[in-house]
C-alpha cells in the first residue's frame, strides 16, 4: 500500500473504516424532508457543552440547550422531528430527547452508566445503544420516549459497529478482540441472538442491504491483518459468500438502493482507491485513477454523486463525482487537511472539519460550510470547534 504523505498516514485504514462506519451505522436515510438545509451540532464555547441548530447559509445559529451541564452527541431522527443526545444534567450520562426547536427535553433513559453509539431506528420509533458497565458492554434499545428499555445483549466484550436494518426490526454488531470477532444479530425485542460468523477473524465494517435480507461485512484473518475481504451473509446465518479475493485491503462502503450494487475501496493496484461490483462480487470497476490515496466520504441521498477526500495536491481536499466515476471535480481549496466531512441530504453542501496544516495542532482545527460546486466555502469555526454533527434529514 502506498503510504500518504501526512501524519494520519499510520492511521488511514482506522479512519476510513470509521468514516464508513458512520457512513453505514443506524440504517438508510430517508428521502429529503422540505425543509432549508439545517444541522444540529455540540459546542463548549462557554466551558459547558451547549446544543445548537444552524442553517447551511451559516444563519439561524440557535442554542436549544441552556449550558448549565454538558449536552452533547445530538443526532436527528431520520424523520427529522427529534433530536437525541446525551446529557450529565442530572449528574450522570443519560440519553435525552427533545422536538426539532429544543422543546419538550426528555429523558428516555435511567441509569448511572456511560452511553454511546446512540443510533435512531430508521422508523424513528426507537434508539439504540451502548452501555459500559464494567469494562463489557450491555446493549440496549429504548423507546423514544423512554417508555419501555430492552436489553438485547450483556458482557460483550469490544462491542462495535451497532446498525440497525433498514426494516428496523434487526441490530447488527461486532465484537472484536485480539482473539478475533464475530458478527452478530439480534432482534430489536431482544430475541433470536445469534453469531452469525463463528470463526474469529477482524472484522471492520457491517451494512444491511436494503432489503434487511444480507449483511454486508469486511473481515480479515487473524494470521494476515493486512488482507481485508468483502463479504455477504444471509441474516439467518446462511449463503456465507466471499466477494473480493485480490491481496491487500478491500473495504466495502455500502450498497446501492437497488441492492444490486455495492461500493467498496481498495488497493490492489497500489494507492487506495474507489471501486464498484455487482452484489454476487462480479464486474469489478475500478471508479478513481489518480496516483494519490483517496478515502470515502459517501454518496449523496440519490446516490447521483460520491464524494472523496485525496491528497493528490499535497493537501487533503474535497472531490465530488459522478456515481459511476465520471466528472469528476475538485470541490475545496482550503490548502488544509480535511479530517472530517457531513454531506446534506439535500446533496447541495459540505461541513467540513480541517486542520490548518500537517502538524494538527489542536488549535488549529477549523469548520467549513461549503456548496457542492465550490463556489461557498465559508468559515464558521467557533472558538473550540464543532462536535456531534447530525444534518437534519
Amino acid at each position: 500500500m502506498a503510504a500518504f504523505q501526512f501524519r494520519q498516514s499510520k492511521y488511514l485504514w482506522g479512519l476510513i473504516g470509521l468514516v464508513i462506519i458512520l457512513l453505514s451505522a443506524c440504517g438508510s436515510r430517508p428521502a429529503t424532508a422540505p425543509h432549508p438545509a439545517q444541522f444540529v451540532y455540540s459546542n463548549d464555547t462557554s466551558g459547558q457543552q451547549i446544543i445548537y441548530t444552524m442553517f447551511a447559509d451559516g444563519s439561524g445559529v440557535t442554542p436549544l440547550t441552556s449550558g448549565v451541564s454538558n449536552d452533547s452527541s445530538p443526532i436527528w431522527s431520520p424523520d427529522g422531528n427529534k433530536i437525541a443526545f446525551t446529557s450529565d444534567r442530572d449528574g450522570h450520562s443519560e440519553i435525552y430527547v427533545m422536538e426539532s426547536d429544543g422543546s419538550g427535553q426528555t429523558r428516555v433513559t435511567n441509569s448511572p452508566l456511560g452511553k454511546w453509539w446512540l443510533c435512531w431506528s430508521p422508523n424513528s420509533q426507537l434508539i439504540a445503544f451502548m452501555d459500559k458497565p464494567s469494562g463489557l458492554v450491555d446493549i440496549y434499545v429504548v423507546q423514544a420516549d423512554g417508555s419501555k428499555q430492552i436489553q438485547l445483549a450483556s458482557q460483550i466484550e469490544s462491542a462495535l459497529h451497532l446498525t440497525w436494518s433498514p426494516d428496523s426490526q434487526w441490530i447488527a454488531f461486532t465484537q472484536n478482540t485480539d482473539n478475533g470477532g464475530d458478527l452478530y444479530i439480534v432482534r430489536r425485542d431482544g430475541t433470536q441472538l445469534k453469531n452469525l460468523t463463528n470463526d474469529p477473524t477482524i472484522i471492520r465494517t457491517i451494512g444491511f442491504s436494503p432489503d434487511s435480507r444480507y449483511i454486508l461485512f469486511t473481515s480479515a484473518p487473524l494470521s494476515a491483518r493486512v488482507d481485508d475481504q468483502i463479504v455477504t451473509i444471509k441474516i439467518d446465518g446462511s449463503a456465507l459468500t466471499g466477494l473480493t479475493r485480490s491481496p491487500g485491503r478491500n473495504m466495502a462502503n455500502f450498497w446501492f438502493p437497488d441492492g444490486k450494487t455495492i461500493s467498496f475501496v481498495s488497493n490492489r493496484d497500489g494507492s487506495l482507491q474507489l471501486y464498484q461490483m455487482n452484489a454476487d462480487g462480479t464486474d469489478q470497476i475500478r471508479l478513481t485513477n489518480t496516483s494519490a490515496n483517496i478515502e470515502p466520504v459517501g454518496f449523496s441521498t440519490d446516490r447521483s454523486k460520491i464524494a472523496y477526500v485525496s491528497d493528490a495536491d499535497g493537501y487533503r481536499e474535497l472531490y465530488v463525482m459522478v456515481s459511476d466515476g465520471s466528472d469528476q471535480k475538485k470541490v475545496t481549496s482550503l490548502r488544509q487537511m480535511i479530517s472530517q466531512v457531513w454531506w446534506s441530504p439535500d446533496g447541495q453542501y459540505f461541513l467540513i472539519s480541517s486542520n490548518l496544516d500537517k502538524s494538527y495542532d489542536p488549535g488549529n482545527w477549523k469548520t467549513w460550510l461549503v456548496s457542492l460546486d465550490g463556489s461557498v466555502q465559508m468559515d464558521i469555526t467557533l472558538q473550540t470547534g464543532i462536535g456531534g454533527v447530525s444534518w437534519r434529514p
